[in-house]
């Protein structure tokens, strides 16, 4: 097993000091969400997901949009795509590749930020988000015979003007997020524009807590390998998964106990609690240096 000492955690938040920040996840602004369903006959009966999309304004008069859709328990989830049939129209017409894990989960993000333009679009070619009130999503498989068949379908409906606070998964889990941020110098990143989050949580129940990790990332180099790698008790670097980032850029690597996922031994550790603040990083294939990398967040 591979093995780095870890850089000095000073490092990690100077070099977080020295990017620009992320754009803000809570604010006034419109936000519609809607659950996913499964369509009948799909196979797809024990799938759920969901969809938020908003838009806010900041105090400087710039417009941040965004879109964020998951997807949990699906057999077939690689390759799935997302499909939108925007207000009005009959015809869906296909957005992107999902991002994948390997225990069924899959998400899509796209931001939109009038302050830079990184290409992103929203979907349906809608001038705002708010414009694709009653929109409809699809997330689909591909099928026997090679085409993509709806899995998951839903419907977004109103939206409304409130405060809110985005949080990534399904509704209800409890748990912390941390950003992943380009390492800091001397460290030269493979990828300019990759941009990620880590996500932590744990949900206490009878007979064991449920519990789980996921890491997003987007702007990664498309259709290639990046390996996730976790800092261990002595404060080595350990491989502990892979992802496979889409050819937009997207990558998802989950870990979910009720999926029958473990922690990973590598780690040394049997609950999520037990990781926190230590290093993890992404890593694209074949080299050292890490595209992205974070300090896990503490939950209780």
């Amino acid at each position: 097993m591979r093995t780095r000492r870890l850089l000095a955690p000073a490092l990690l938040g100077l070099g977080a000091a020295l990017l620009p920040a992320p754009a803000a996840d809570a604010g006034e602004g419109f936000v519609g969400r809607c659950p996913l369903f499964p369509v009948a006959g799909a196979g797809a009966d024990a799938a759920t997901g969901g969809v938020t999309a908003w838009q806010r304004r900041r105090n400087d008069n710039s417009f941040v949009q965004g879109l964020r859709l998951w997807v949990r328990g699906l057999d077939d989830a690689e390759g799935a795509t997302l499909w939108v049939t925007p207000p009005g129209r009959l015809d869906a017409e296909e957005v992107g590749d999902l991002a994948w894990a390997e225990n069924g989960s899959a998400y899509f993000e796209v931001l939109v930020d009038s302050r830079y333009d990184n290409g992103a679009e929203i979907p349906g070619g809608a001038e705002s988000m708010y414009r694709l009130q009653g929109a409809v999503f699809e997330v689909r498989v591909p099928g026997a015979s090679l085409e993509d068949l709806p899995a998951l379908r839903g419907r977004l409906r109103d939206f409304r003007w409130r405060d809110f606070v985005l949080r990534p998964g399904s509704p209800g889990t409890r748990g912390r997020t941390a950003p992943m941020v380009r390492p800091p110098p001397p460290v030269v990143p493979p990828d300019d524009l990759a941009r990620g989050k880590v996500r932590v949580w744990r949900r206490p129940r009878p007979g064991g807590a449920r519990m789980g990790i996921s890491v997003f990332a987007r702007g990664l180099t498309g259709e290639e390998t990046y390996e996730v790698w976790i800092e261990d008790p002595a404060g080595d670097l350990q491989e502990v998964g892979s992802l496979e980032s889409t050819g937009d850029g997207l990558g998802f690597w989950s870990l979910d106990t009720d999926a029958g996922d473990t922690l990973p031994p590598e780690a040394g550790e049997d609950d999520v609690r037990g990781l926190a603040r230590r290093r993890i990083e992404l890593r694209r294939s074949g080299f050292t240096d890490p595209s992205l990398v974070a300090l896990f967040p503490r939950v209780r």
